[in-house]
């Protein structure tokens, strides 16, 4: 009789992990194909344009006669203080910003989607532009 009750609770063991391994799989495949059906857009773009743009844009990198190789970090590479950067901040004024022709550029060269960074590593955020 022992023995019989050591072979049952082996076997239900043994089909208990069966059981939840085989769960466990079938999460992973519903997991999997969840997120190719979420991404499957994203697959299919193939490429996509990232917008990074704002004060640091009136500068064109340079600053005080010296050229940057960093634009967008262009306050920590010439370490500006806030007060002097401020100036851009100023100047910078897209009052002639179409995002509707920078979506049918990004569109007719090939572009599935757009990424526009509306707050940089200046820590100003940026207007949404639509």
């Amino acid at each position: 009789m022992k023995h019989n009750m050591t072979f049952t609770k082996r076997f239900t063991s043994t089909a208990c992990l069966f059981a939840l391994a085989l769960g466990m799989v079938s999460a992973l495949r519903a997991a999997a194909a969840d997120e190719a059906g979420r991404f499957g857009w994203f697959n299919a773009s193939k490429v996509g344009m990232f917008i990074h743009w704002g004060p640091y844009s009136v500068a064109a990198d340079e600053w005080q006669g010296k050229r940057g190789n960093r634009d967008a970090h262009m306050q920590n590479e010439f370490r500006i203080p806030m007060a002097e950067y401020g100036q851009l901040v100023k100047e910078f004024n897209p009052v002639k910003f179409d995002a509707d022709a920078w979506v049918r550029l990004a569109k007719d060269a090939g572009f599935g989607y757009i990424v526009y960074v509306s707050k940089h590593h200046d820590g100003l955020p940026l207007p949404l532009p639509f």
